[in-house]
């Protein structure tokens, strides 16, 4: 082949970005899309954060997105089960657009995948209703058959297909076929499922206040409920699954399902005054999904590359660490507390992979307590000028230990940071 051409699968976030990407440098491509269309209303949502919105300026894309009818979020709470606020980080738009230059906007997916397309220059390269169903590995390069019959040639393929990638499944056949044991053996009957999320987007939820974002945390369950434009509501409500699922056992949820997953959770609290029943009922659209978690050993095999959900697809869950917790393949209680003692000469560490770790490790560990420490440090020195009563300060204090597991050591530091500037300032009003 004399000319270099990608053959990008999947036309989701992934796909179009990888497109707009490849025009910056004048590459040829085409985009095979299986859907017949290219923003679909699936009624889900996208929130994006300063790096995100850093590459999509790159790109073109950022005044678009900005100039959407886009609600900041002035408020951001994280909530116990009940609704009771545990903080609040005022002005969270703001303070991430001073230190970072993008704010985080949150608004329906649809509208992102309309403008990365929009962006698109070359939009004869964009190809609806090709749904890719075999791919040829040739002399220096690839052959991509599409369901309708149609070929495409190019130098390599990429899979932007998501979970349940058709490339990827290609790809796994050629590499059983032409290279034996290349591909773990039954990792598709090992992708573990731990939870389910219900999802959609509601508007004019009786009660709601615009402009808040709510983090409710719960056991096993966790919601992340989001202002949007026009009168709208983000939901994810993510809850555990009451035993893990692997590979083919993983369940797809019928609209039965989403109606008895709503019964069960209707009365759930995500404010003292708005139920998750009370964003259901305003529902534009919605959706019960499973929540497949994965890291691919191998992502690519000769011609053949994978990436985005195709190649690996986790859950961020809101209490990422008390997730990790508890997770049957982590233990963050054996990286924590099973560092070999620092008083003692030997530790026994054979190999420099293992001796760079516990480096890093006992490097995690200091970090956090320095982080704790200057956290509660703060709070005290508060309580002992008598800016703040006990009772704040103790409540201050609890926020920042479950913070540290439940959003991380930098987001609570920020929210500290934050709660702190607002008693500062108010002695002055």
């Amino acid at each position: 082949m004399a000319e270099f051409k990608i053959i990008i699968a999947g036309g989701g976030i992934a796909g179009l970005t990888l497109a707009n990407m490849l025009e910056r440098f004048d590459l040829d491509y085409v985009l095979l899309e299986a859907h017949s269309e290219i923003a679909p209303p699936v009624g889900a949502s996208i929130g994006l954060f300063p790096n995100g919105l850093r590459i999509l300026d790159q790109l073109g894309c950022y005044e678009r997105i900005a100039n959407l009818s886009v609600q900041h979020l002035e408020v951001a709470y994280m909530r116990d089960r009940k609704g009771d606020v545990l903080s609040a980080l005022h002005q969270m738009f703001k303070h991430l657009e001073r230190r970072y230059g993008y704010g985080l906007l949150f608004f329906d997916r649809q509208k992102l995948l309309e403008i990365l397309h929009d962006t698109i220059k070359h939009k004869d390269r964009v190809l609806l209703n090709r749904k890719v169903s075999n791919i040829d590995l040739i002399d220096g390069g690839v052959n991509v058959t599409t369901a309708d019959g149609s070929v495409y040639t190019g130098t390599l393929v990429v899979g932007a297909d998501g979970i349940h990638s058709k490339v990827r499944s290609l790809m796994r056949d050629l590499g059983n076929k032409l290279q034996p044991g290349y591909f773990p053996a039954k990792e598709e009957d090992n992708v573990p499922c731990y939870y389910r999320c219900s999802f959609g987007i509601a508007q004019h939820v009786p009660g709601w206040v615009a402009g808040e974002q709510n983090i409710v945390m719960g056991n096993g369950q966790s919601q992340l409920v989001v202002s949007g434009p026009e009168g709208r509501v983000y939901w994810f409500l993510f809850d555990k699954l009451p035993q893990e699922k692997y590979g083919k056992d993983i369940p797809k949820y019928t609209q039965e399902d989403e109606a008895d997953f709503v019964k069960q959770n209707y009365n759930l609290p995500i404010t003292r005054k708005v139920t998750f029943g009370h964003v259901f009922d305003k529902r534009l659209s919605s959706a019960l999904t499973p929540l497949h978690e994965i890291v691919y050993q191998k992502w690519f095999f000769k011609r053949i590359i994978t990436f985005g959900d195709s190649a690996h697809k986790s859950t961020v869950h809101v209490a990422t660490m008390a997730y990790a917790w508890s997770h049957p393949n982590i233990s963050i209680g054996r990286a924590f507390f099973g560092l070999p003692n620092p008083f003692r000469a030997e530790w026994n560490i054979t190999t420099i992979s293992e001796q760079i770790a516990t480096f890093f490790r006992y490097d995690a560990v200091t970090a956090l307590a320095g982080y704790i420490g200057g956290n509660l440090y703060s709070i005290w020195d508060l309580r002992r000028l008598g800016y703040i009563q006990t009772r704040s300060a103790v409540k201050a204090a609890l926020a920042v230990i479950v913070g540290q597991f439940m959003i991380g050591p930098g987001a609570t530091w920020a929210g500290l940071w934050s709660w702190r500037e607002d008693v500062i300032a108010g002695l002055a009003r």
